[in-house]
């Protein structure tokens, strides 16, 4: 493991570097830097289509939890806001794939209980995530 991986475990198990400068130099908190890392590595899971029907590959979806930060996932017990707005849009891929016994239903949950624990006043940040819910089950009708 290298010396910089070991300091921001660190940092995530003792919590410090909240207010510090992230790695860049530019002022970006660690958290700042989490959470791209989380959306970047997120962005790989959908496919790059337009296509409203393209689905993402089986593959990044399970594969995303394995290779994202320990610290994002520290953020996520801490019940962070913008983990858990990361967390929903991660779970309507889980979505794409309810047909698969092991996931069924699983996406739905992890997008309402993101809503549950944000509360109200997130819901707006929550409206892309419902949206492409309601999107499969309106799909599914129309077959």
């Amino acid at each position: 493991m290298e010396a910089r991986d070991r300091d921001r475990d660190r940092e995530a198990e003792e919590g410090e570097g909240e207010e510090g400068v992230g790695d860049d130099g530019k002022g970006v908190t660690w958290k700042a830097e989490v959470y791209r890392d989380a959306i970047e590595k997120l962005s790989n899971v959908f496919p790059t289509t337009a296509s409203i029907s393209a689905r993402p590959d089986f593959g990044a979806v399970s594969g995303w939890p394995v290779f994202i930060d320990r610290r994002y996932i520290a953020l996520l017990k801490e019940r962070d806001p913008f983990a858990l707005l990361i967390l929903a849009h991660y779970g309507t891929g889980l979505h794409d794939f309810e047909g698969f016994w092991q996931l069924r239903a699983s996406g739905r949950r992890v997008v309402e209980a993101v809503g549950e624990v944000l509360g109200r006043e997130w819901e707006g940040h929550l409206r892309w995530a419902r949206a492409r819910l309601r999107e499969d089950e309106q799909r599914v009708r129309l077959r």
